[in-house]
């Protein structure tokens, strides 16, 4: 009874407009019905590498449009923007019907991490599991500091990433593996370009045998 009395105070003290038009809308939602409705579809993407047997990957929209404005709004440590990204990607996860024992964002290094004050994928992965029946567990780390993707073309991407992550150090790769074997994971992160950063925390992921490993994106670039 108090937490729908909170629910209701929130909404009348601090209304929702859609982040694309503008429109005062009903409930605490990101998007209008119709602005949702007008996301260009990205179908999804089956990747299989000799190191990585199965990656369903997933995205929001394109990198393009409101979603992509959502995604870029990082660089100035906008973390209400990653939250409404949250939402969007808790929405379709529910609309999809997908559903994950574990939901792992893919690690920020430390520095990145201390000079923006918030990890993007871990903000977006906390609202999925508040939609779903998942956990978000955070078990990896960005090993090293890596330079921004987009700086980077080519080859020098996957090299800029390569060997990149690995357990933190309270955690052994036993316990990690111990915990994810035989189980649904899905991996978050905010942007799909070339897909090297992704590609290579699943290369990661997968050596603990999930039986199923997903990963969504807020936008892909198609």
């Amino acid at each position: 009874m108090l937490g729908r009395l909170y629910k209701k105070l929130t909404e009348f003290l601090y209304p929702s407009f859609c982040v694309a038009c503008k429109i005062l809308l009903s409930h605490h939602q990101v998007l209008c019905g119709p602005c949702y409705a007008a996301l260009p579809h990205v179908p999804s993407l089956h990747t299989k590498t000799a190191t990585i047997p199965f990656l369903t990957i997933y995205a929001i929209g394109p990198y393009q449009g409101i979603v992509a404005q959502l995604a870029q709004a990082k660089e100035w440590h906008d973390i209400q923007s990653a939250r409404q990204l949250g939402r969007l990607a808790a929405l379709y996860c529910v609309q999809k019907h997908l559903s994950y024992d574990f939901i792992i964002p893919v690690p920020l290094h430390w520095s990145r991490h201390l000079v923006r004050g918030y990890n993007q994928a871990a903000v977006m992965a906390e609202s999925i599991a508040m939609a779903t029946e998942g956990r978000v567990v955070q078990p990896f780390a960005r090993t090293r500091a890596t330079k921004k993707q987009r700086s980077l073309e080519g080859i020098a991407r996957k090299r800029n990433v390569a060997h990149a992550f690995g357990v933190k150090w309270y955690w052994s790769f036993e316990q990690v593996c111990a915990l994810l074997e035989g189980k649904r994971v899905l991996l978050v992160d905010d942007v799909y370009t070339t897909g090297h950063t992704l590609k290579e925390f699943a290369r990661l992921v997968v050596e603990c045998k999930p039986a199923r490993l997903d990963a969504l994106v807020a936008c892909r670039v198609v």
